[in-house]
Order: C-alpha cells, then sequence, then structure tokens
C-alpha cells in the first residue's frame, strides 16, 4: 500500500468514526427532545425547548466539550455531508412539521440554529426545500409562524419562496383546485415580505413555472363562473403589481397577461369576462401594448390580434380608452 493510499484510508477511518459518533450524538439529542415533551405532555404545558442546554448536556456526555469551537461543534452535528446516508436530527425536527406539536418543535429549533449559525440555517432550508415549501403553504401551518419562516429566508436569501428550480406558490396557482382562501393569504404575505419583484419573477429552470403568478392564473383558471375566491386572487395579482401584466412567458405557447385576457375573455354577455377586461387593459398603454408587438411573437401587434380573435369584448374596451387615437 503506497503512502497517499495509506493516508486515504486513514481518512475513510477517520470519517467512518466521525459519522458514527454524529448519529450517537443526534440519537441522544433526539432522546432528550421526547423526554422535555413528555414532561410538558404530562404537566398539560406547549413544551419549552432549553436547545442550548440540551445541546451542551449531550456533546459533553460525548466527550465533544471543551477546546472545539462552538459553531463547529454545532456544524459537526447539524450538518450533513456526503458520507451520511441521513441526518436523523433534522428529520426529527424538520420534516413535516404541520401538526401543531411538530410545528412549534420545528419553530424553536430553528429559532436555535439560527442564533448559533445562519449558514446551518440555510443549508437546512436548502436540503429540505420539497417538505418546507408544501408545509408552510398548508392550512394548518399557522400565519404567524409563517410570517417568521418567511422573515428568516428572505434574510437568510434562502430558497424557500423564491428558488428557479422548484416554486411551490407557482405550482399552486397553476392548479385551480389548489387555489383556497388560505392560499390567498399566504400569498399577500409572501408579497408583503418580498415586494415587487415577487411578482414580476418567472422561475428560469422550473418546468412547471413559466409565467408570472398573474399570468399563471389568467392561463389557467377557470375565469367563465363567478368564482368569488379566485375574483379575489386575481384582483391582488392584477393590482399589485401591473408592471407584471406586460412580462412575457418562458414558454412559446403563451405571452403576456394582455394577451391571456384576448385570448380567454371573449363573451360580451360574461359578467367575470367583463371586469377581467376591465381590470387587465386599464393598464395597457397605447403605444407600448396595443400598438406595441406582443412578446414572443417577433412581429404580431395587440390589436392586430384582438382584431385576428374577433374578441369584441376587448375591442370595445380599447374604442372607450383610446378611440380618439386609433383606428379600429
Amino acid at each position: 500500500m503506497t503512502g497517499v493510499e495509506t493516508v486515504q484510508r486513514m481518512k475513510t477511518l477517520f470519517e467512518l468514526v466521525q459519522d458514527s459518533n454524529k448519529c450517537s450524538i443526534r440519537n441522544d439529542l433526539i432522546m432528550g427532545i421526547k423526554l422535555q415533551e413528555r414532561l410538558c405532555r404530562k404537566s398539560r404545558k406547549q413544551t419549552v425547548y432549553d436547545f442550548p442546554s440540551l445541546f451542551s448536556g449531550t456533546l459533553y456526555a460525548n466527550g465533544q466539550d471543551g477546546g472545539v469551537d462552538l459553531f463547529d461543534v454545532y456544524s459537526y452535528v447539524l450538518c450533513q455531508s456526503a458520507t451520511e446516508s441521513g441526518n436523523t436530527l433534522l428529520r426529527h425536527c424538520v420534516s413535516s412539521c404541520v401538526n401543531d406539536r411538530r410545528q412549534h418543535r420545528f419553530m424553536e429549533f430553528m429559532r436555535f440554529v439560527l442564533s448559533v449559525n445562519r449558514q446551518t440555517a440555510l443549508d437546512i432550508f436548502t436540503a429540505y426545500l420539497t417538505y418546507l415549501q408544501t408545509d408552510v403553504m398548508d392550512k394548518d401551518f399557522s400565519m404567524t409562524n409563517l410570517r417568521t419562516v418567511v422573515k428568516w429566508d428572505h434574510m437568510l436569501k434562502g430558497p424557500l419562496f423564491w428558488n428557479n428550480q422548484d416554486s411551490h406558490m407557482h405550482y399552486v396557482l397553476g392548479r385551480r383546485t389548489l387555489i383556497t382562501a388560505s392560499v390567498l393569504q399566504r400569498l399577500r404575505l409572501v408579497v408583503s415580505v418580498y415586494g415587487d419583484d415577487y411578482l414580476t419573477w418567472i422561475p428560469t429552470r422550473d418546468a412547471y413555472a413559466a409565467d408570472t403568478l398573474v399570468n399563471i392564473v389568467l392561463h389557467s383558471a377557470d375565469l367563465s363562473c363567478e368564482d368569488p375566491l379566485m375574483r379575489e386572487v386575481l384582483d391582488f395579482l392584477i393590482h399589485a403589481c401591473p408592471a407584471a401584466l406586460r412580462i412575457s412567458s418562458r414558454s412559446p405557447l403563451r405571452h403576456d397577461a394582455f394577451s391571456a385576457v384576448i385570448q380567454r375573455c371573449d363573451c360580451p354577455q360574461n359578467p367575470q369576462h367583463q371586469w377581467i377586461v376591465q381590470n387587465v387593459m386599464q393598464y395597457a398603454d397605447l403605444e407600448r401594448d396595443i400598438l406595441g408587438v406582443v412578446p414572443g411573437t417577433n412581429h404580431l401587434l395587440l390589436l392586430d390580434m384582438v382584431k385576428r380573435a374577433s374578441n369584441v369584448l376587448v375591442l370595445q374596451f380599447i374604442a372607450r380608452k383610446f378611440g380618439e387615437n386609433i383606428t379600429l
């Protein structure tokens, strides 16, 4: 065996011992968490997690106390490396955090991690992105906790609400059966933290999210029935950030919100169509939009699109608003 092979072999053995040590520490921590929860259940009180003492005591019992930087120790226990099959402590404290008990445990655990090492908190949000996105959008995840999580994610520049591979908000708004009053409430909260940029953003590598949120709803929702909730969702998305209406889709089959209205709201007798045309088209500029080229078509003017679609409702609106300055 060469010197290099010996060093590599020693490194591998060290990693195995280190991982075994981590597993032991994590299992002890989980037992400590469960014990605290049992004691509080017996007294019928909400669990008060003393994570600093729990970590210190467990690390001391496992011979990790003294001479080691606390930040390194916490990262050593919390982070998951490529040599590990899984981090049982994170699974216990982070995944499936919807019901009250798990939700409280998750919030207290993340509050502790953030106080110790923000990079570790960001790594956790990234590693558990799929689970956490779904959990925090669930109606049973409290708005108070969601407000805190959104602020954490924004502070960390995390991926929970703004990532280019898998935007759960875009996914939900693209499926009419998933849109609820709770979803709208959560959307409003996220936008209040991230601002207009969130409404003009399109994920660049998400196969299921090729549009702004307003464009997704205009293309996928049932725009013919008078659904008060859908009207409330559209009212928020349309007026919260009118600039998003003219942002083009990444899909060659779709364009901007103005063209979506032309394609899908063409019944003069339908009150919902009338309302959508009025509310969306009021933000159309004559030169920039009506007489401008529809994004993604290379040459087709929005006015020509309206005429080709024989959309009387939109033509009537254009005539009322721009009649003196345009020939139909």
